[in-house]
């Protein structure tokens, strides 16, 4: 089973199968924006909606902790995909987002 940890004291949502690390979504805390700046998930675990839990690790963990007014942004260039997984943007997933 895929377990999905958030881990604030390295800016980093992990996903672990056991106690195997499979992939891993890091941020930068830039005042009130949390900026995704890197995901990536095991070649073995493509395909199976894990960047896609990272990410929304993140995004649940910066609305419990931030401020309301907080931000999320993402580079696209820095996520790796198969070419069979489509991850909808950023902007999605928080009405108030706005992309910079």
């Amino acid at each position: 089973m895929i377990k999905i940890k958030f881990e604030k004291e390295i800016n980093k949502a992990v996903a672990y199968d056991s106690n195997t690390k499979i992939g891993e979504c890091a941020f930068i805390e830039e005042g009130k924006y949390w900026n995704i700046f890197h995901t990536e998930v095991s070649d073995l675990y493509k395909g199976q909606g894990i960047a896609k839990r990272l990410v929304e690790e993140i995004i649940k963990n910066a609305k419990m902790i931030c401020s309301p007014e907080s931000k999320i942004s993402c580079e696209k260039s820095s996520f790796r995909f198969s070419s069979s997984y489509f991850f909808p943007p950023i902007w999605r997933y928080i009405p108030s987002f706005h992309p910079r």
